[in-house]
Order: C-alpha cells, then sequence, then structure tokens
C-alpha cells in the first residue's frame, strides 16, 4: 500500500487533480473556455475601460475649462495679491532719504523731476543703467509668481537694426553686481529675460537654424558660470527659449508704454511670457513652457532691471514693475494650472500684503488696491488666454505623441500595449494547452475503441 499517494491525493490539490481527471473531454474545454472568459472580464476589460475613463475626464476637463465666467462654481477663486516690497512704481523715490523704495539704483539711471518713469539708460552710447531690489520674495510667494513690466524702448534712430543693446530682467538667487552682460555680473545664478536690439554677428547658424529677427527675447538661465552667454552670438547656444518681439522699438504714439508679464507655478514647472508691444491689451504669447526645472527659478529670488548701450544706442524708460503672488479664496498656495484657470474665473479685487519686517526706507509706498472693475476686466481676459493656451498645448501633445496627456500619456500607452501583448499571448498558451490536452484524450479514446488483434 503507498500511503504517500493516498496522501496527495487526500490533500486540496491532490482532490482538485482527481476531480479534474474525471471531467469529460467537453467539460474540460467548457471549463478553459470559463476561466479566459472571466481572465478577460475581470483583468483586461478593466484596463481598456480604466484606459477610457481616464480619456473621458481629459474631455471633460476641457470642456470645463471652456464654460462661461457666468457658469463658473464660487467655490474656486484664486486672489491676486500685490507684493509691494517688490513693486517698482511712481514715485520711485523717498524724499526724505532720497533713496529708492524697495530697489538700489545704479549706473547712468536717470530719475527726472516730476517724471512718471526711470530712465535706465538715454539715447547716447556706452552707457549703462540698472536697479536691484532690495529684498527678495519669499519663498511661499515665489512659488506662484507674476510680475509685470511697464517699459519703453525709443530713441531717435529710426532703423530698428542700428540700436543696441538692449535690456534685462532678472530673476536671480542673490542680489547682482555691476558687470558686463546688459550691464549686470555674468555669473548670476537664476534666469535672465533679454531683449536684446542688436544682432552681434551675421554668423551661418543665423541663416539656417536661427532664423530670429531682432529685437529678440531670449530666456538665458544660469548657474553661476563665468561668461556662459556669450555677447558674439547673442547667447544662441545657451538659450533656452525666446521670440522676436515686433513694434517694440518706438512702439506707437510718444506716451505709448509697452508690457511684458511673467507668470511662473514653481510645483508646475510652468512658465509663461507675454507680450503686448503698444500696452493696448493685444497679448501676445512669447513663450510658454511646462518644463522649467525648479532650482532655475531660486526660492528666495531677488529682481533686477538693467540696460546697456554700445557704439549703437536707444534709451530704455521703466514706468512700473508690479510683482504678484496668486492664492486660493482659502489661504492655500496655487500648485498647478489647472487650479489658476478655474480660480480666475472668479474676479477678486487685488488685495496688497505687506513683507514684515521691510526696511525703512519702504514706508508711505502706496498699495495697488483700488480700481476692483479693472482687475476683474483683465483677469476675464487672462482667463481666456490660459483656456486658449491650455487647449493649443494640449492639441500640439496631441499631434506630437497622439495623446493629450503629452509624453506621460504617450509612455503609458506604449507599457500598456507591450503589457496586453504579453497578456494575449499568455491567453493563447493556455488556450493551446487546453486544446492540446482535448486532442491527447481524444486520440486516446479512438485507439481505446480500434479492435484488438489476436496474437
Amino acid at each position: 500500500m503507498d500511503l504517500n499517494y493516498s496522501r496527495s491525493r487526500n490533500s486540496p490539490l491532490g482532490k482538485v487533480k482527481h476531480f479534474y481527471a474525471r471531467l469529460t473531454i467537453r467539460a474540460k474545454v467548457l471549463l478553459g473556455c470559463l476561466f479566459l472568459f472571466v481572465f478577460y472580464r475581470q483583468f483586461l476589460r478593466s484596463f481598456s475601460t480604466s484606459d477610457q475613463g481616464l480619456n473621458d475626464k481629459i474631455s471633460e476637463s476641457e470642456h470645463i475649462s471652456s464654460i462661461s465666467l457666468d457658469d463658473s462654481t464660487k467655490d474656486q477663486k484664486i486672489s491676486m495679491i500685490s507684493l509691494t516690497y517688490m513693486n517698482l512704481e511712481d514715485p520711485f523715490m523717498n524724499p526724505s532719504t532720497l533713496q529708492f523704495y524697495n530697489y538700489i539704483n545704479g549706473g547712468n539711471m536717470q530719475l527726472e523731476r516730476n517724471a512718471d518713469y526711470i530712465r535706465l539708460v538715454a539715447d547716447r552710447p556706452s552707457a549703462v543703467g540698472y536697479v536691484v531690489s532690495r529684498n527678495s520674495i519669499s519663498e511661499e510667494d515665489s512659488s506662484a509668481l507674476q510680475i509685470e513690466l511697464d517699459f519703453r524702448l525709443h530713441g531717435s534712430q529710426n532703423k530698428p537694426d542700428l540700436i543696441g543693446d538692449g535690456m534685462a530682467l532678472w530673476i536671480t538667487e542673490s542680489p547682482l553686481n555691476r558687470g558686463d552682460v546688459f550691464g549686470m555680473q555674468s555669473d548670476y545664478k537664476g534666469l535672465g529675460i533679454f531683449i536684446d536690439t542688436y544682432r552681434n554677428a551675421d554668423r551661418q547658424e543665423y541663416k539656417t537654424t536661427n532664423k530670429r529677427r531682432f529685437p529678440y527675447l531670449s530666456l538665458q538661465p544660469n548657474f553661476g558660470d563665468v561668461g556662459r552667454y556669450i555677447k558674439s552670438n547673442d547667447g544662441f547656444q545657451t538659450e533656452l527659449d525666446g521670440c522676436s518681439l515686433h513694434d517694440i522699438y518706438n512702439p506707437g504714439e510718444e506716451n505709448t508704454v509697452s508690457k511684458m508679464r511673467i507668470i511662473y507655478l514653481r510645483d508646475s514647472q510652468y512658465l509663461q511670457i507675454d507680450v503686448d508691444a503698444q500696452g493696448a491689451g493685444d497679448w501676445k504669447t512669447c513663450v510658454q513652457r511646462r518644463d522649467i526645472p525648479r532650482i532655475l527659478i531660486p526660492k528666495n529670488p531677488y529682481l533686477a532691471i538693467s540696460a546697456e548701450t554700445g557704439e549703437l544706442f536707444q534709451a530704455v524708460d521703466i514706468y512700473s514693475m508690479k510683482v504678484q503672488t496668486f492664492r486660493m479664496a482659502n489661504g492655500d498656495l496655487v500648485k498647478s494650472v489647472s487650479d489658476l484657470l478655474e480660480g480666475l474665473e472668479i474676479g477678486l479685487p487685488e488685495q496688497s500684503i505687506e513683507k514684515p519686517e521691510s526696511s525703512g526706507d519702504s514706508s508711505g509706498k502706496r498699495s495697488l488696491g483700488g480700481g476692483g472693475g479693472g482687475i476683474r476686466h483683465r483677469q476675464r481676459r487672462t482667463l481666456k488666454r490660459l483656456q486658449r493656451q491650455e487647449r493649443e498645448l494640449k492639441r500640439k501633445d496631441a499631434e506630437k505623441y497622439g495623446d493629450p496627456r503629452g509624453f506621460i500619456g504617450w509612455f503609458g500607452k506604449l507599457v500598456w500595449k507591450i503589457t496586453r501583448t504579453i497578456l494575449y499571448t499568455i491567453l493563447a498558451i493556455i488556450l493551446a494547452y487546453f486544446c492540446l490536452i482535448a486532442y491527447r484524450i481524444y486520440r486516446d479514446k479512438r485507439r481505446s475503441k480500434q479492435p484488438q488483434g489476436l496474437l
């Protein structure tokens, strides 16, 4: 008597094997088909359904972003808080101390009596002028930031290709000193936004891969490298992004002021730069990126504006620079572009915030709290523009990757296709195995029915 065989037969696995061996061929085939059906329903189809559901959610989010202002939900709001400790505006100087509010000035900068602007450089050669913020922006305030600069590039030269050198807005880790890159040091840490008014060399790369026209806005990152920006080729190799600026020099009438707006969301790695050359509310998006490294914009950045002329020249006037941060209505930080889109559907009056323990020369600085209706109108225009740009980004991602989610959606689909192929292969092997078992049993039964001759 085989005790081991008896024990194995009484085990759960042995009972299953014994039960399966007693099944007929038809029962085994039906059992295999039932197993394949259940496996498909519970596993493969659930993945397909979840993938389709995700696409539906994306389509739904696009639909929500296109809802009119009247249909917006009131529980999603964004407030724009003015950082008055970083603003640069008229009146620029404290009359009691003869120092600038919030900023340190230097170089050949001029401030005329009763003027509503500061002139960084005049319309003459070999000049440098700049202003550098005394304070840095707090980490919370810089997480969702908007900088709006009002300026004017003008001069006596009628040909825009015979002016130079341009101006720059700086977002850096520490206050800048005077240097040779648009008047500031070349080894800065952070981001320089250069408006370059003169092409320094007619190099071959301009004629082939680089067809940009000047004046030109260029994003130039740096992490403290001396001489990273090369003047001789206008930073062609180190440029992160940029665009040509039309009608930015001598725009419109004598009192026409150009505008530039920077929107930055750290958690979303989102940077957008809009330019309104004529100052008439006709904003054009110059740069829109979703891949800005978080270490590029410092968490506590200083701001600066500078301008420089060489043998060629133009005047650069700064009328104001207003710095704002975005906050949810409940005080939470704005962390995504979708939050910004949804929140700006409600126009809120602008608030103001003073920096704790700010320097003494910033007393008496006026707030930007007036004009709630105009702010609501600007916010509506901003919302519509952001919505169009959001849809345009998704359209470009869909064209490039075949999915509105961009590279992540494309990669997820690729992984799912590979996984699905493997699973279908496993199912085919299992089905073939059941067919093989059925064939063997059928063959054995046919052989057993054949007549056996006498030896």
